[in-house]
């Protein structure tokens, strides 16, 4: 990873790599990985299973306390732009509804674990 990438899902977990262990504020691999996933998916794994042996997956979004969605017509395609209380700011496909990115600024990647934990 370089400091020129903004792109979380590339981050390198692997190896004890410092660099990325240090922005996400986490000390294994795999709470690396655990983090960057939570973060590329807005998923985890909750350790239960359902009463058919599967896994229940948790899906966390953050709350849009105090916003207000903003949309922006781009040409044929509409925008909705929504800021969320974990520092995201996503851009959601106003016709889907499919987030097309989120946008989290370097100096939040160190509460991501405690925004996920809590």
């Amino acid at each position: 990873m370089t400091d020129s990438t903004n792109i979380v899902k590339d981050f390198d977990c692997s190896n004890n790599n410092a660099t990325v262990h240090s922005l996400l504020n986490v000390n294994t691999d795999a709470k690396c990985a655990e983090v960057v996933s939570w973060l590329t998916t807005g998923s985890f794994d909750t350790g239960v299973d359902d009463e058919n042996g599967n896994d229940i997956i948790e899906y966390k979004f953050g709350a849009p306390i105090h916003t207000k969605p903003i949309v922006i017509d781009y040409a044929s395609k509409s925008i909705v732009y929504l800021p969320t209380s974990d520092g995201i700011l996503h851009a959601f496909d106003a016709d889907t509804g499919a987030e097309l990115w989120g946008y989290i600024p370097k100096e939040l990647l160190h509460d991501v674990d405690k925004v996920k934990t809590n």
